[in-house]
C-alpha cells in the first residue's frame, strides 16, 4: 500500500550555516522543538526552549516504573522502517521489536485468532472496505458516511472504525474519506511497524537531542508578536523574551483554544486550517494485572464493545501482563467522562465477568484530551484539513515566526517521524532567513 521511498535524509550537515549571530526562541519541548532546537544550535545560534508543562517530551511519555519494559503513555509505535525515527533507534542499539504476533478478534461474542476470523464475512467486508476507502481520492464526506452509501454490514463497523477511524487519531463519523486517501498517496515510510523492547521513546529522543539544558518548564507562553527585526514572547506569568526568530511548535489543541494570542492576527488562511485539520480526543490506558488472562500470541485484540482496539503491550517486551486501551474520538470522550472502569466492564465483558477487574494490579489513565497544554491526540484528516491547510499550518510569518508539530507535517501527520521532520524544515527556514 506505501511504496514511496522517503526523500533526503534529515541530516544536519545538509543545512546551510547562519550568515549572522542570532537568537532564536522555541515554543514547545515536544519532537518538533527539540529537534529544531539541536539543529539550530549545532549552527552557533543562541537557542532557548519555553516549555508549557513541567515535563519534556510533549506526547511522548515514557514511563519505567509501571513495568518490567518501559511503558508508553504516548507515542508507542514507529511506523514504517524508512524514517528518521527508525534510524536513530536502530543505531541506537535499542532492540526492536517487529509487529508479527497474531492479532485476534471479538466477532459473535466469541474470541477469533486472525486466520478463524479471515473466513468471517464481517472481516472480509472491513477488508474490502478499507482497500477502497483508500483506493483514490473522492468527494469530501466522512468515512462513515461512505461506508453505508457502500452498504458496508454493521458487524464490520467496529472493524472499519479500528482499522481507520481509531487509527487515524478519531471515529469514522469524523475522519474525512478524501484526507485518507490523500495521505495515502503522501506516506514514504513503509508499513512495517516496530516498538522498541528495551529503550522508551523519552530515552531515545533526549539520548538523540541531548538539548535539555535549554528548556525552561512551566513556562506557558501566551501572546507571541513581531517587531521588524525580532519577535517577542510573553508568558503567562509576565516574563518577556525577545529574540530574532520564534518556532512555534505547540499541538493543534493548544491553537485551536486561543491559549496563544498573535500580534498581529495569525493569517486567515492559517486560522482556517487551525479550525479545519481534525484533532480531538484520544485515550491510552495502560493496566497491569497480576497474571495474564488473553491469548499468549495476542499481538491486539479488534473489539466490538467501547474499546476499538485493545493490545498486549508487553509481547515481545516484558514479562509484566500489561494491556493498553486505544481509543479515540467518541469512544474517547466517553472514557474520559466515565473513568478507567468502564473499560475494565469492557474487558470483563469481553474475557468473562470479574475476569479482568478481579486481577488488575494497576492503572494509568493517559487522558490526552485533558491535558492543558496539548488538548487532544494528533491531528487527523477532517473535511477541509487536508494538504492545502497543513501548508497553511506551516507557512512562515514574516520571515520571523515559524511553525512546526507533527500537523504541520504533510503524509506524516500523526508520527514522531512527522514531527521530527518539521523540526528539520523550520530549522532550515530559520537559517535561510537569516541570509544563510
Amino acid at each position: 500500500m506505501h511504496t514511496r521511498r522517503l526523500p533526503s535524509p534529515y541530516d544536519p550537515a545538509r543545512l546551510p550555516s547562519a550568515a549572522q549571530p542570532a537568537s532564536v526562541c522555541i515554543i514547545g519541548a515536544g519532537a518538533a522543538g527539540l529537534h529544531a532546537a539541536w539543529l539550530l544550535r549545532s549552527k552557533g545560534l543562541d537557542v532557548s526552549i519555553l516549555e508549557a508543562s513541567g515535563r519534556i517530551g510533549g506526547r511522548i511519555w515514557t514511563d519505567h516504573a509501571f513495568a518490567d519494559f518501559p511503558v508508553e503513555g504516548g507515542a508507542e509505535e514507529i511506523h514504517g522502517t524508512r524514517s528518521v525515527w527508525h534510524a536513530w533507534a536502530r543505531r541506537s542499539g535499542a532492540r526492536l521489536v517487529p509487529d508479527t504476533l497474531e492479532d485476534w478478534y471479538e466477532l459473535d461474542g466469541r474470541l477469533l485468532t486472525a486466520r478463524q476470523a479471515g473466513r468471517h464475512p464481517a472481516v472480509r467486508a472491513a477488508r474490502a472496505f478499507v482497500r477502497e476507502a483508500v483506493r483514490e481520492l473522492r468527494p469530501e464526506q466522512p468515512v462513515e458516511a461512505f461506508a453505508a452509501a457502500a452498504g458496508l454490514p454493521p458487524a464490520a463497523y467496529p472493524l472499519a472504525n479500528a482499522w481507520l477511524g481509531n487509527e487515524y487519531g478519531t471515529d469514522n463519523a469524523r475522519l474525512s474519506l478524501r484526507g485518507i486517501a490523500e495521505q495515502e498517496q503522501l506516506w514514504r515510510c513503509g508499513d512495517e511497524s516496530v516498538m522498541l523492547a528495551d529503550k522508551g521513546f523519552l530515552d531515545l529522543l533526549l539520548e538523540r537531542l541531548p538539548v535539555q539544558e535549554l528548556v525552561q518548564l512551566h513556562q506557558p507562553v501566551c501572546e507571541i508578536g513581531l517587531e521588524p527585526d525580532a519577535v517577542w514572547i510573553r508568558t503567562e506569568s509576565g516574563q518577556l523574551h525577545r529574540a530574532s526568530r520564534a518556532v512555534c511548535t505547540v499541538p493543534l489543541g493548544v491553537l485551536r483554544a486561543g491559549l496563544i494570542r498573535f500580534a498581529p492576527d495569525l493569517p486567515p488562511d492559517k486560522q482556517a486550517a487551525i479550525r479545519q485539520i481534525g484533532f480531538g480526543p484520544g485515550i491510552k490506558l495502560m493496566l497491569r494485572f497480576r497474571e495474564r488472562f488473553w491469548p499468549e500470541p495476542m499481538a491486539s485484540l479488534l473489539a466490538s464493545g467501547l474499546v476499538p482496539e485493545y493490545w498486549a503491550a508487553s509481547a515481545g517486551r516484558g514479562q509484566t501482563p500489561v494491556l493498553t486501551a486505544f481509543a479515540m474520538g467518541a469512544a474517547a470522550e466517553r472514557i474520559s467522562a466515565a473513568g478507567a472502569g468502564i473499560v475494565l466492564e469492557d474487558l470483563d465483558r469481553i474475557f468473562g465477568a470479574g475476569t479482568a477487574s478481579s486481577r488488575l494490579e494497576a492503572a494509568w489513565l493517559q487522558d490526552w484530551g485533558a491535558m492543558p497544554y496539548i488538548r487532544g491526540a494528533y491531528s487527523y484528516p477532517a473535511a477541509g484539513g487536508g494538504l492545502a491547510a497543513r501548508e497553511a499550518l506551516a507557512r512562515p510569518m514574516a520571515g520571523r515566526l515559524f511553525f512546526a508539530g507533527e500537523a504541520t507535517s504533510p503524509g506524516h501527520q500523526a508520527t514522531v517521524h512527522g514531527a521530527l521532520e518539521s523540526g528539520y524544515r523550520a530549522a532550515e527556514e530559520v537559517l535561510r532567513s537569516l541570509g544563510a
